[in-house]
């Protein structure tokens, strides 16, 4: 599967949520063939995993407070979205990035086999319901143009309103999605 994501291929596979859409973050090529595959905007922000706060911090930088708070819903269904460090920002393109360490040990053990980010996005069309099994995900793409080309299929996850996501890029932290983490400002 590793060797999949070295090559720019695309894959499903479960976290702590739903069935998430991921290739090799740092590969242009496949972020440019998944978004295509969902039919999702290419200027729509796509959310990395990542395996530690160490990698998290090559390409984002955290406050003290903000830092605090992963450390407290980290691995989990928490999304951050913060700005990019310069080399964020050279890889990227961007002035600001999601990131999360997922609570799923499948997604997180890619992460760590890569040892590069991993593109999170619902395994689906966009604007339509996420996969929450492998079988899901097969289904949702059958008959479509491009299709993942390696499924785990993991089960059937639980019912889940998706990661948190918060923006912490101004002064006050917003939340851009109420997910299953329930955070309060």
């Amino acid at each position: 599967m590793a060797d999949y994501l070295e090559r720019g291929k695309i894959i499903a596979y479960p976290t702590e949520t739903v069935y998430g859409l991921g290739c090799d973050a740092l590969n242009k090529r496949a972020i440019t063939r998944l978004n295509k595959m969902k039919g999702r905007d290419a200027g729509k922000q796509l959310i990395i995993l990542v395996d530690s706060m160490t990698m998290a911090k090559k390409y984002v930088k955290f406050t003290s407070e903000i830092a605090n708070i992963a450390k407290t819903y980290w691995p989990g269904p928490l999304s951050f979205i913060l700005p990019t460090t310069e080399l964020g920002r050279q890889v990227f393109k961007t002035n600001t990035l999601a990131v999360r360490i997922s609570s799923n040990e499948i997604a997180t053990a890619i992460v760590k086999k890569i040892k590069r980010p991993l593109v999170s996005t619902s395994a689906n069309l966009s604007g339509s319901q996420p996969a929450r099994s492998g079988l899901e995900a097969a289904a949702i793409f059958i008959g479509e143009q491009d299709e993942p080309d390696l499924i785990l299929d993991a089960g059937k996850l639980k019912i889940s309103k998706g990661s948190t996501i918060l923006d912490c890029t101004l002064a006050e932290i917003s939340i851009v999605r109420q997910g299953d983490v329930k955070f309060k400002i």
